[in-house]
């Protein structure tokens, strides 16, 4: 029996701050993952526990002919096995050996050139905060943080950039499975730390300029907010902003930020009983990566 799996990928920048010697860190740069790449691949298929997380780099493969890189990555735990049910029988959970563990899978493309990265959505495994958790940690350079950083699909760039921001609307759930990255000291994470004050996991925060005369929200921290919630689907379910321009001679447009990032949808015919095979996976990501190739370097300003 078939069945069919629709997946979504959304396309990132790797980039990284690098630390200075007055020990402040840099504006972000590009950053070459295949320097990361030489240091773990020897890594490859090796429980690692970092943080409250345990995960493991699964495949590494570099493909000469199309010059993408692809990454499995899998999540890892031992806790709560699933159980498997035979008709007649009772349920029987799933033994595990002491070195055995349940994994989920992420996977992940990648092109030096552009440095662009393809990443799975999967919502069981790893999130894009806990790759770059992972890849930090397996990086061990104190001198280095990477991040990954979403490809806006947005219309009018500019006025995103440089507008007059009206309003900002934004929703919250999942907030229990949270974590604070102390390291980034972020809008969007001060919002959540004084939802989860109050002991709430869900939230609906509208922030508007009201009935005053200023031209727009402060711009610093909305631009903090707007580069930190990109890409953070798993807790932010809603996130809009109300931009003018400058001159008052484009309007006032309304963005939104959850939608508007790069992403593809791909479904998979797989028989009953069967996962997702890494080579398949890559296959269909290569093919969809290469139709999506000019607006992503379009986007990005990349010849």
């Amino acid at each position: 029996m078939q069945y069919k799996r629709v997946i979504k990928f959304q396309y990132y920048r790797v980039r990284c701050k690098r630390r200075l010697a007055n020990g402040s860190f840099s504006e972000p740069v590009l950053y070459n993952l295949t320097d990361w790449i030489e240091r773990v691949i020897d890594k490859q298929q090796k429980g690692i526990v970092f943080g409250k997380n345990m995960a493991r780099i699964d495949i590494i493969k570099y493909n000469r002919i199309t010059q993408l890189w692809g990454i499995r990555l899998l999540k890892l735990r031992d806790t709560n096995p699933p159980t498997k049910a035979k008709d007649g029988e009772a349920s029987v959970a799933i033994s595990l050996e002491e070195d055995e563990y349940i994994g989920e899978d992420v996977t992940m493309l990648y092109e030096r050139s552009s440095s662009i990265l393809m990443v799975q959505s999967n919502r069981f495994s790893l999130g894009i905060s806990k790759i770059e958790e992972f890849i930090n940690y397996m990086n061990m350079d104190e001198d280095t943080i990477i991040s990954i950083d979403p490809i806006g699909n947005f219309n009018n760039r500019s006025l995103l950039e440089n507008g007059n921001y009206k309003s900002l609307e934004v929703s919250f759930a999942n907030l229990n499975s949270w974590e604070d990255d102390l390291e980034n000291k972020s809008s969007l994470r001060d919002m959540i730390s004084s939802i989860r004050r109050t002991g709430g996991y869900t939230a609906y925060v509208k922030i508007g300029l009201g009935r005053t005369k200023g031209n727009s929200l402060d711009k610093n921290t909305i631009s903090d907010f707007i580069y930190n919630v990109i890409g953070k689907d798993n807790h932010v379910k809603r996130a809009k902003v109300k931009v003018e321009s400058l001159a008052g001679d484009e309007g006032t447009e309304l963005v939104d930020l959850i939608e508007e990032v790069f992403h593809d949808y791909i479904t998979f015919e797989l028989e009953s009983k069967e996962t997702l095979k890494y080579e398949d996976t890559i296959m269909r990501m290569t093919s969809k990566f290469k139709e999506r190739k000019d607006d992503l370097y379009s986007a990005i300003k990349y010849k």
